[in-house]
């Protein structure tokens, strides 16, 4: 079985589309709610909307992790817990 180029790029592609919303997921699972309140976030909005946009419509999934890992992400780290 040969594997070229074109099929490295889709599994590669399809890892993505998998791997960041776990990522997101998983990061805000161990995040407390203190520190999304502090955010003016919700935890458990962050985790559903990630995980059932991944499981329905796989792109916008992994948008939506890429966001919250990019911009909330960060906001969480200001405020941080202790």
């Amino acid at each position: 079985m040969n594997i070229g180029p074109t099929e490295l790029l889709i599994v590669a592609i399809w890892l993505v589309a998998w791997v960041v919303p776990i990522w997101a997921i998983v990061d805000a699972v161990v995040r407390t709610d203190d520190q999304f309140g502090a955010a003016g976030q919700s935890r458990g909005t962050w985790i559903l909307l990630i995980a059932l946009t991944a499981l329905v419509c796989g792109p916008i999934g992994t948008v939506l992790a890429l966001y919250y890992l990019i911009a909330v992400r960060p906001k969480l780290s200001t405020h941080s817990a202790g």
